[in-house]
Parts: structure tokens; sequence; C-alpha cells
């Protein structure tokens, strides 16, 4: 089965049930309640409560045998993220200030931001300028996450949206939210280690 960048780990949780790889109900207990981080370094630094995991079941194709249970299933994807984030990786979100955590954080919005790929380091920039000015960083897709948790995701955000009271929302709260919004692939992730050197606060996607 493939997991394409940008996928929540419902979103998972739903192909793989629609595959018939899971049982969704028993796939999304495990991703919630599975017992993961002491095997995992950086599992350490991330977000606490049910969404742990989110960010950092690695997008990519896998080949599980037919009776794997959902731990075995979660691992793969665990194990693949942490081949992919690799020491120069580490290295440099140290070099920039930002936890492996935050960079995931950050690579997530840029992930579900950037229409295509050119825009990616721009995106990044934009991001990280709106850190350093203390501007909070105003990202739909940020809101269209929360929207997305009770199943209300929409196409078009209208003002009352922008004011939903979480702390993912990014227009009622400046700097990052509390954990990734999606499992970004490894180039918005090198976006946003290596991003763009621009003083933009504003983008217009391409």
């Amino acid at each position: 089965f493939t997991i394409p960048e940008g996928y929540t780990e419902y979103d998972i949780a739903k192909k793989l049930a629609k595959l018939g790889v899971v049982n969704k109900s028993s796939f999304i207990k495990t991703l919630e309640g599975g017992s993961f981080t002491s095997s995992y370094s950086f599992l350490q630094d991330a977000q606490s409560g049910k969404h742990k995991l989110e960010g950092y079941l690695f997008p990519s194709t896998y080949s599980v045998a037919a009776d794997a249970d959902d731990s075995t299933i979660v691992k793969a994807m665990l194990d693949k993220y942490d081949e992919v984030f690799t020491d120069e990786y580490k290295a440099r979100a140290k070099k920039l200030g930002y936890s492996e955590n935050e960079i995931i954080i950050i690579a997530s919005i840029i992930e579900k931001e950037s229409g295509v790929a050119k825009d990616r380091k721009n995106v990044a920039s934009v991001i990280y300028n709106r850190l350093d000015d203390g501007m909070p960083l105003q990202m739909d897709s940020t809101v269209q996450y929360v929207l997305g948790l009770s199943n209300n995701r929409k196409e078009d955000l209208s003002i009352d949206d922008t004011q939903v009271d979480s702390k993912y929302n990014t227009y009622q709260n400046a700097g990052l939210p509390p954990g990734p919004i999606c499992c970004p692939g490894e180039a918005a992730i090198k976006a946003a280690l290596y991003p763009a050197n621009t003083k933009y606060m504003y983008f217009i996607l391409s």
C-alpha cells in the first residue's frame, strides 16, 4: 500500500481500512493508545496525548505480511521516518534553533499550504519570518486540521471558522500549533530545514 504525502493519521486509517489491510476502529485505537515512545527517541519530544504519532507515519509505499497486526504496520511507518530524518537533518534543525518536532510541525504546514514543489521553500520562509516577527501564522491548513478532527473539513473557510477555539488555530494563537497537522514527505521536511532566504510575510500560491 502507498501512503501519500499530507495524509493525517486518520486519513491513513481510513485508506488502510478501505484496502482491507486493517480494521479502522482497531487501528485508530493503536494509533491513539499504542506504546511506541520507548522505541523511538523522536517521539519523546512529540506532543502528548492521542495525536502523538501525527506527523511521523511516513508517507511511502509499504509491503507487509497479509497477517501483519496494527502495531507492525505502525512500526514500519515509524521506522521509515527514522530512516529519512537523518543525523544531517537533526544537526540542521539544531542549527536553526528548532526541535525535531517543531521542524515536523513546520513541514506539515508546508505540505498542506504549498500547491507545487517550487513553492515549498518560499512558504517555509514566510512561516519562519512570521514566527520571528511574533505574527500569528494565520494558516488555513491549521484550521482545516481542527475541522477535520470533527469530520467537518471545508473547501473554503469562513470568518467564523478562523475563530474556532483550538490550540491548533493559528489565526487565534501565535507560534506553532502543538503538533503536526499531517504527515509530511521528505520534500516538505527539506523545505522546513532549508527555507528560501526572503523577507516575505505573505504568499500567493501559483
